[in-house]
């Protein structure tokens, strides 16, 4: 079965990341009462992972959210446009590479989604890390940037030169933007 579907994804930043986690779990809980030899109980029980990890974080601007309102022709042949959140679009492993592993011969059964467990902790980890490092504020500048281009490309002049006027009150919780441009 083939499937198209029509899109309006406007890819605007990407982040990149580099970084080397370490996860471990131990079985603590169940040996408590018993003293069993760190090294023995290591040999049996203990898993270990150094994770090298390469991420990448995509923002995005989805113009499908653009309705016939949002587009406002003033009386001097500017154009007003609302354009919606910037959101993350997707958080992708580009590479993951497990250069040491200790595992327990006892280990491997009872923590085989491990990897997968610490995988999917370190993609929420590295999505709020893009969103600390203005990876959304990015993208909404990016959005402007590339629209105000295509409308210059279109013959469409830019009014006063700032595509970024802001005429949304600063109380409201819509945070789209409203931007200027002139025919």
């Amino acid at each position: 079965m083939i499937r198209l579907n029509a899109v309006s994804k406007l890819e605007t930043a990407e982040m990149e990341f580099a970084k080397t986690m370490t996860a471990e779990k131990e079985w603590q809980d169940f040996f408590e009462w018993t003293t069993i030899d760190d090294t023995i109980y290591d040999f049996l029980f203990k898993d270990k992972m150094v994770f090298n990890l390469e991420w990448r974080v995509v923002a995005w601007i989805d113009l499908k959210k653009i309705a016939t309102w949002d587009i406002i022709t003033n009386l001097d042949w500017s154009v007003s446009i609302k354009l919606p959140e910037a959101e993350i679009l997707y958080v992708k492993i580009d590479k993951n590479d497990i250069p040491d592993r200790q595992l327990g011969i006892l280990a491997w059964w009872w923590y085989a989604n491990m990897e997968s467990e610490i995988r999917e902790q370190a993609e929420k980890e590295m999505e709020q890390e893009a969103i600390e490092k203005w990876i959304l504020e990015a993208a909404t500048k990016n959005a402007h940037e590339a629209l105000a281009e295509l409308l210059q490309e279109m013959n469409i002049k830019l009014s006063d030169g700032n595509i970024f006027e802001n005429i949304m009150d600063n109380d409201s919780k819509d945070n789209s933007t409203w931007n200027s441009y002139e025919i």
